[in-house]
């Protein structure tokens, strides 16, 4: 986990960057938005909104919480949102709620806005038996590629966290393997995807 969260906070600053507002779909505590200060820096408007945690007493300055499912963001204005993060949120989702998802955020992006995941990709955590019981759905890269084409947006890149396939074929690079540079493989323990309208 440790290391899974510190190649995810290496990609969040590698995110397009914008001005204006952000959206975080789901988000913990107070420290969520620490952490996305001290990596991708700061935003003029940041909107996290979270359906099962309460919302936190120390929110930063410019940070709004919407107790909401990040299927109904019907208190976020059409266009008004530069970049929606969804960071480890969607294998979360059950089905009605992952398509509603993409869809609000579709409605949600201003014109040239992005839309960023970053979610486990099934073929390798199934393969190394490291599924978390809390997820409804762990996709493939091409599956969420699909959904997220379907919902109207054109993905405008796929990157690995992570190489996790050795040369051989079929061969699984340990969790913690040190030492190595191969050329980035095709399959990784978690993907960012990044998406247009």
């Amino acid at each position: 986990n440790a290391l899974l969260h510190g190649l995810r906070s290496y990609e969040l600053a590698r995110m397009p960057r914008v001005t204006g507002t952000m959206l975080s779909a789901g988000c913990s505590d107070a420290s969520y938005f620490a952490w996305i200060a001290a990596w991708y820096g700061a935003v003029d408007r940041h909107i996290g909104v979270e359906l099962y945690l309460p919302e936190p007493d120390d929110l930063p300055a410019g940070v709004e919480w919407l107790k909401r499912s990040v299927g109904d963001m019907t208190d976020v204005e059409d266009g008004s949102v530069g970049l929606v993060f969804s960071g480890q949120n969607f294998e979360h989702l059950f089905g009605d709620d992952a398509v509603e998802f993409l869809l609000e955020a579709q409605r949600v992006l201003e014109p040239g806005g992005w839309l960023v995941m970053d979610s486990p990709n099934r073929e390798v955590t199934s393969a190394l038996v490291w599924t978390q019981p809390q997820h409804t759905v762990e996709f493939t890269p091409s599956e969420a590629a699909e959904l997220v084409t379907l919902a109207g947006f054109h993905v405008a890149g796929l990157r690995r966290l992570r190489p996790c396939r050795a040369a051989a074929p079929g061969g699984l690079l340990p969790l913690c393997a040190t030492g190595y540079a191969p050329p980035p493989p095709p399959q990784c323990l978690a993907r960012s995807l990044l998406a247009r309208p």
